[in-house]
C-alpha cells in the first residue's frame, strides 16, 4: 500500500512539473512557432498627424492693402505652426468684436483663407451661441462652406446639461448648411464643476449624445477641458477619470476624443505657469486614455484691457514667454510619432501606482469605466509590467492586428517621481521605441524591454518578432 501511494504521488508530482513546464501561457512563450511580425508600414501614414488645437492667437491687423498678409501676422503665425499646432481656435482680443452679421462673416472667411495659406485650419466659436449681437446661431447660422479653411463651429463652451436641447436645435440648423462637410462640436464641462458636485456627470454625457450628437451626419468630437494643476504642484483626480469619460463616451457615441488641457495660468487655485514636464505629463497620459486630438488653452492671451491676464506662451502683441518654449518641445515630441500612433485602434488601458491610487481607483471601481481597463497579462503580447511608481499605459491595435503600448509617467510636479519599468513580452524579442523624438530598435533581453522616464515623460512602444 505505502509503496502504491508513493507511485501515485511521484506521477502526480510528474505531470504538475509538465504542466509548468509545458503550459506556460503559449500564447506568449512560443518561439519554436512564432513567425516574423507582420509589422504594419507605418511610414504610408506620414501624412497624418494628431491635431493638435490652439485656443487664442495674438492680434492680428489686417491691413488696407495687404489684408491679413504682412510681415508682423506672418510672424505671429509661424511661431504659431513652429509650437507645433495646425488648428487654431478663432477666439481672443481681435475675435471678441466679431458677430455672425455679414460683414463679420466675411472678414471671418477672409482671415480663415490666410490661415490656411500658411497650413492652419479654422474653428470658429460660437460664443455658446446667443451672448454677442447677431450671434443667434438658430436665428443666424453663419455659411462659411466658401472657406477651405474652416474646420468646425465650436458652438458652445461649458453648456449645462439644461442647455442640451436648445443646442441639438442648433445642430439641426448647422447640418441643413453644412451637412457631413464640416464639424458642428461643443466644449463640455469637467467632472469637478460644481453642478455635478451631487453627481449627475454620466447623465451630462448622455444628453450631448443624444440630444446633440444624434443631429450629426458628420464627424462627431466629445471634447473636455479638464485642467489639473494646482499651485501647490499637486493634480486634481479628476484628470484620469474625465478622460476615461471622453473615451467611454466617444467609444458609445462614435465620437473623436478630444481634450483641451491648460498651457497658461487658469486663475483660483491654478495660478501659476505650467513646467515642461506637465505639459508632457498631460499629453502624454491622454494620449495613453485614447484621446485622438488635444488642445491648448489658452495659447495667448485673450482679455479684454484692464482685466486680468491670464500668463500664457504668448501675449496679445505675439511676444514669446518661457512657456512658448516647453510647448513647442512637448508638440514636437508628440508630431514625431503622432503619424505611427494614428495607425492604431484604441483598445484600453494598463494602469497601477501608490501616489495616484485615489485618482485610478475612479476608473477602476466606476462599473462602466472599469470596462476600459486591462491587465499586462490580457494583453496579446504582455506577459507582466513591473515598475517602481505610478504609470498609465494605452493598450493598442494597428491594421495589422499588432500591439502598441502608450507609456505615460503619470504623476505630480509634486511627487516629481521617475519611473522604472520592465515590461515583459515573452519571446517577442525586438521593440520600436518612440521616445522625445527619436525612435530606436530595442532588441530584448529574454522578451524583457526597460525603461527608464523623468517625471512627465512617455514613450510609443511597439513589440515584434525578427527572426
Amino acid at each position: 500500500m505505502r509503496k502504491g501511494l508513493l507511485s501515485t504521488i511521484s506521477l502526480i508530482l510528474l505531470i504538475l512539473v509538465i504542466t509548468i513546464t509545458c503550459g506556460c501561457d503559449s500564447k506568449k512563450n512560443n518561439s519554436v512557432t512564432r513567425e516574423n511580425t507582420n509589422l504594419y508600414d507605418y511610414s504610408l501614414n506620414k501624412d497624418d498627424r494628431i491635431n493638435i488645437h490652439g485656443w487664442n492667437l495674438p492680434v492680428l491687423e489686417k491691413d488696407e492693402v495687404k489684408g491679413y498678409d504682412t510681415e508682423k501676422n506672418n510672424s505671429i503665425i509661424k511661431d504659431f505652426t513652429d509650437a507645433g499646432m495646425n488648428i487654431l481656435h478663432l477666439t481672443g482680443k481681435n475675435i471678441w468684436t466679431y458677430n455672425f452679421s455679414e460683414e463679420s462673416c466675411n472678414n471671418y472667411i477672409e482671415l480663415m483663407n490666410y490661415l490656411k495659406s500658411k497650413g492652419i485650419m479654422s474653428t470658429v466659436f460660437g460664443y455658446n451661441a446667443v451672448n454677442i449681437e447677431n450671434n443667434d446661431l438658430l436665428a443666424n447660422m453663419p455659411d462659411f462652406t466658401d472657406s477651405d479653411g474652416f474646420y468646425s463651429l465650436l458652438a458652445w463652451d461649458e453648456p449645462e446639461t439644461k442647455t442640451m436641447s436648445k443646442i441639438g436645435l442648433i445642430a439641426k440648423e448647422f447640418e441643413n448648411i453644412y451637412g457631413s462637410n464640416s464639424i458642428f462640436y461643443v466644449n463640455l464641462l469637467p467632472s469637478y464643476a460644481s453642478i455635478f458636485s451631487t453627481g449627475g456627470y454620466d447623465e451630462y454625457f448622455e444628453a450631448y449624445g443624444d440630444i446633440v450628437l444624434s443631429q450629426i451626419s458628420g464627424k462627431k468630437i466629445i471634447s473636455v477641458d479638464s485642467y489639473p494643476l494646482k499651485d501647490d504642484q499637486s493634480i486634481m483626480q479628476n484628470f484620469l477619470y474625465d478622460l476615461a469619460m471622453i473615451r467611454y463616451y466617444s467609444n458609445m457615441y462614435d465620437a473623436e476624443a478630444h481634450i483641451a488641457m491648460q498651457c497658461c495660468t487658469t486663475g483660483g487655485l491654478k495660478n501659476r505657469t505650467p513646467e515642461q514636464s506637465e505639459l508632457s505629463m498631460m499629453a502624454y497620459t491622454a494620449l495613453a486614455l485614447g484621446m485622438e486630438s488635444l488642445s491648448w488653452y489658452t495659447y495667448s492671451d485673450h482679455q479684454e484691457e484692464g482685466e486680468k491676464q491670464p500668463i500664457s506662451p504668448t501675449s496679445n502683441d505675439g511676444t514669446k514667454r518661457e512657456v512658448y518654449d516647453s510647448l513647442k518641445q512637448v508638440n514636437e515630441y508628440i508630431n514625431f510619432f503622432g503619424y505611427v500612433y494614428k495607425c492604431f485602434e484604441w483598445k484600453g488601458v494598463i494602469l497601477d501606482g501608490s501616489n495616484q491610487s485615489g485618482a485610478m481607483s475612479l476608473i477602476k471601481r466606476n462599473r462602466s469605466l472599469s470596462k476600459l481597463v486591462y491587465l499586462a497579462n490580457e494583453t496579446e503580447t504582455l506577459n507582466s509590467i513591473t515598475a517602481d511608481s505610478d504609470y498609465v499605459i494605452g493598450y493598442m491595435k494597428d491594421k495589422n492586428n499588432n500591439d502598441g503600448f502608450m507609456i505615460a509617467n503619470y504623476g505630480s510636479l509634486k511627487d516629481n517621481h521617475s519611473l522604472k519599468l520592465t515590461l515583459d513580452f515573452g519571446d517577442y524579442n525586438k521593440a520600436q521605441v518612440y521616445k522625445n523624438g527619436e525612435m530606436q530598435i530595442v532588441t530584448l533581453n529574454n522578451g524583457v524591454l526597460e525603461l527608464n522616464f523623468e517625471y512627465g515623460e512617455g514613450a510609443f512602444v511597439i513589440p515584434y518578432y525578427e527572426g
